[in-house]
C-alpha cells in the first residue's frame, strides 16, 4: 500500500509522490513545499468504508471515496478557501512531515497505516519565525532551558538532583582548577616507599656477594673468569680464585607505585572517562541534516539547517569548553605518568589512609575524588528533546512554554528580573502556589491512571461517523493534554488552572477555530474529581502575531473581558505572540497578569513592571 500525492499548482505541477508504508522497502525520501496544492489518493483494499488522515494534530476526513470490486480508492481533494484560491495541505508546516491513515472498516475495526517521511521546505517568511523563535531558545542559555523544563511531561525521566550539562561542565573545570594547583606541591613533595630492587652492576671486586647474588652468577658463568690476584677474586671454588666483570646485587629504589598514588591517577582517569562522555554527549545531541540541501529550491529553506545553527549557537562555547578540559587532563595525566608513575588505577570509591591524610594535598585530592562521587549526573532531556524537534508547531510549542515560563517569572519574582535560574514553582506575596505544567494529561475518571492527578478529564461522549456515542474511558487516547497549564493552589480553597494552547496558525483561525475546539476540550472537559465547581477560569490560545493584528483578542465584550471592570470567569481570548528578540509589541506580560489576577493571585502591585514599555 502507498500514498501519493498528485501536486496541483506551481513550478512542480503534474508531478506525483509516492510515499511507501514504513516498514516496507522504501524509495528515497522526497519533499514538497509547504505552498504547494496537493492531492492525496490511497488505494485501499475493498473491505474498508472510510479514511482518516492524520498530520501533526490535524485530522482529515477523505472527501472523496470509491469503490470498486476488489478496492475502495479514498482521494482527498484541496478545498476551497474563501478567497477562491486552494488549500495547501502543509501550508505553515516546516520541518519532518509523518503522514498516517486511519482506515475503518464495516464493523468499525480500525487499523493505521504509517507512511515514509517526507520534509517540508518552508517560505521564507516561515524560515524568519524559526530563526527568530531559536534565537530566542539560545538566549535563554542552559541554566534557564534546564530549570524551565524540570516539569514538563517530556521531561519525566528528569532526576531529583540531577544537575544540567553545563552545571556538571563547570563542576569538571573547577575540578581541574583545584587538581591543578594541588598537584604544584603533590609533584615536590609525592608519597614514596624504598624497595629493593636487583640491578646487574659493573663488579669492582668489593661486592659482597649473599646467595641471590652466586645464584645470579652460577646461571651466568659467562662474566666469570679465573684471577691469581685474592684481593680481585670475588669468590673461591676448587682453591681457585674467580672475579665476575658483572655482578646483580639488591639496590634500594624510591617507587610511587602505592595505592596514594593509584588514587591520583585514577582520578585523573575518571575525570576524563566523564569530560569524553559528556563531549560524546554534547556532538550526538540533534545531528540532523537535510537529505535535499543540493536540491532545495530557491526562496526556500530547510529546517534542519536552521537547527543545526541554533545547535551550535547553544552548544558551541560548551563544546569548546568540554575540549579544553579534555587537553587539560591529558597535561595532568601526562604529567603524573612522568613523575609519579604507577602500574594499577583505583577508579572506584577511594579510602582516605594516614598518609595521604597527614599530606594536605594527597588529602585534598582524595576529599575531592570522594565527593565526585556524589556528584549528580547531567540531565540531557532539555537538549534531547528541543533539538529532536522536527517541525515548526512543536517548535511554536517549546517557544511558548519558555516565553510563558520567562514571563510568569518576570511578574511573580520581579526583583529577581534576569537572574538565572528560573523556576517553574513560584508563590505570590500571600504564600499560594503557583506551578507553571507542560503537558499536563488528564485522564478520564474511569481509566486506570487516572489516579496520577487530581484533575480528570470528565467528557462522555464523543462524535464518530456523524454519530454521537459514548467515550471509551480505556483508550490510550482517553484523555485531554493542554500545552501549557499554571496551576495556582489556595491553602483551604478550590484550585484553579489557567490554561494556554499553542497553535501555530493564523490569528483568524486560532479564534475562530481552536478558541471553540479548546473551549469544549479543557474548560468544560477537565474538572476536580473531588468536587463539581468551576476548575479551568481561563483559556488562551497563544498564536503567532500577525502583521497588523490586535495581540489579544477576547471573546467577551470590553466590559466582561479580563481587561474590562466585569471580567467574566471562564474568560475566552486568542493572545499573539512577537516571535522575534524584541517582543515589546506583544502582550504575553500584561495578559498573565490579567489572568493570574483572575485567578486570584496576589501579585507584588509596588513591584510590578509597566504594563506598555514606550
Amino acid at each position: 500500500m502507498h500514498l501519493e500525492l498528485h501536486i496541483k499548482s506551481g513550478s512542480r505541477s503534474g508531478e506525483v509522490i509516492r510515499l511507501n508504508e514504513v516498514g516496507s522497502q522504501l524509495e528515497p525520501s522526497s519533499w514538497v513545499k509547504e505552498n504547494e496544492v496537493i492531492e492525496l489518493l490511497l488505494r485501499a483494499p475493498a473491505k474498508f468504508q472510510s479514511a482518516t488522515l492524520n498530520l501533526y494534530d490535524h485530522r482529515v476526513a477523505a472527501t472523496y471515496v470509491d469503490f470498486d470490486e476488489n478496492h475502495t480508492n479514498f482521494v482527498w481533494k484541496p478545498q476551497r478557501q474563501k478567497n477562491r484560491s486552494l488549500e495547501c495541505l502543509f501550508i505553515n508546516y516546516f520541518g519532518l512531515a509523518e503522514l498516517s491513515v486511519e482506515l475503518e472498516d464495516e464493523e468499525e475495526s480500525k487499523v493505521i497505516k504509517n507512511f515514509a517521511p517526507l520534509e517540508v521546505f518552508a517560505s521564507k517568511l516561515n524560515a524568519q519565525n524559526v530563526e527568530d523563535m531559536l534565537s530566542y531558545l539560545a538566549t535563554l542559555g542552559d541554566e534557564q532551558l534546564h530549570s524551565l523544563f524540570q516539569t514538563t511531561k517530556h521531561g519525566a525521566g528528569f532526576k531529583e538532583g540531577s544537575t544540567s550539562p553545563n552545571g556538571s561542565l563547570e563542576r569538571l573545570e573547577h575540578t581541574i582548577d583545584k587538581l591543578s594547583f594541588l598537584f604544584q606541591s603533590l609533584f615536590s613533595k609525592p608519597i614514596t616507599k624504598l624497595l629493593p630492587e636487583h640491578r646487574v652492576l659493573q663488579a669492582s671486586g668489593e661486592e659482597d656477594l649473599d646467595d641471590s647474588a652466586l645464584g645470579w652468577l652460577l646461571d651466568n658463568l659467562s662474566v666469570v673468569e679465573e684471577v691469581d690476584d685474592i684481593d680481585r677474586a670475588h669468590f673461591e671454588f676448587n682453591d681457585r680464585m674467580y672475579k665476575a666483570h658483572s655482578v646483580q646485587v639488591p639496590v634500594l629504589k624510591e617507587s610511587s607505585n602505592l595505592y596514594e598514588n593509584q588514587v591520583v591517577h585514577g582520578f585523573i582517569v575518571t575525570l576524563l572517562n566523564e569530560a569524553d562522555k559528556q563531549l560524546t554527549n554534547y556532538n550526538r545531541t540533534g545531528s540532523l541534516k537535510s537529505a535535499f540541501s543540493e536540491e532545495m529550491p530557491e526562496g526556500y529553506s530547510s529546517f534542519f539547517t536552521q537547527v543545526n545553527r541554533f545547535k551550535k549557537e547553544l552548544l558551541g562555547n560548551q563544546i569548546e569548553r568540554c575540549v579544553r578540559a579534555i587537553d587539560r587532563l591529558k597535561f595532568l595525566k601526562h604529567s603524573l605518568d612522568k613523575a609519579i608513575p604507577v602500574t594499577n588505577y583505583i577508579l572506584d570509591r577511594p579510602i582516605l589512609t594516614q598518609k595521604a591524610e597527614a599530606q594536605q594535598s594527597y588529602r585534598g585530592v582524595f576529599i575531592e575524588y570522594i565527593n565526585w562521587f556524589e556528584r549528580s549526573c547531567p540531565d540531557w532531556s532539555v537538549y534531547q528533546n528541543l533539538l529532536a524537534i522536527k517541525s515548526i508547531p512543536t517548535l511554536f510549542e517549546s517557544y511558548t512554554y519558555y516565553r510563558i515560563g520567562e514571563s510568569l517569572n518576570n511578574i511573580l519574582n520581579p526583583t529577581k528580573k534576569g537572574q538565572k535560574p528560573i523556576g517553574s514553582l513560584m508563590h505570590d506575596i500571600d504564600g499560594n502556589e503557583i506551578s507553571l505544567i507542560r503537558e499536563p494529561t488528564y485522564w478520564m475518571p474511569k481509566n486506570s491512571r487516572s489516579n496520577e492527578s487530581l484533575y480528570i478529564n470528565s467528557e462522555g461522549k464523543v462524535l464518530k461517523s456523524g454519530k454521537v456515542k459514548p467515550r471509551s474511558s480505556q483508550h490510550k487516547y482517553s484523555h485531554r493534554c493542554p500545552d501549557v497549564v499554571i496551576e495556582v493552589r489556595k491553602e483551604n480553597r478550590p484550585s484553579k488552572l489557567i490554561v494556554l494552547d499553542a497553535k501555530y496558525t493564523y490569528p483568524t483561525l486560532a479564534f475562530s477555530k481552536y478558541l471553540p475546539e479548546c473551549t469544549m476540550k479543557y474548560v468544560h472537559g477537565i474538572h476536580n474529581r473531588s468536587n463539581n465547581k468551576n476548575l479551568v477560569c481561563s483559556m488562551t490560545i497563544v498564536h503567532p502575531m500577525g502583521d497588523a493584528d490586535e495581540s489579544l483578542q477576547s471573546f467577551h465584550s470590553l466590559d466582561y473581558s479580563i481587561e474590562g471592570s466585569m471580567p467574566v470567569s471562564p474568560s475566552l481570548q486568542a493572545l499573539g505572540l512577537q516571535l522575534g528578540l524584541s517582543q515589546d509589541s506583544d502582550r504575553l506580560g500584561e495578559t498573565l497578569k490579567l489572568l493570574l489576577k483572575q485567578a486570584g493571585v496576589a501579585i507584588p502591585e509596588n513591584l510590578q513592571l509597566p504594563l506598555f514599555i514606550s
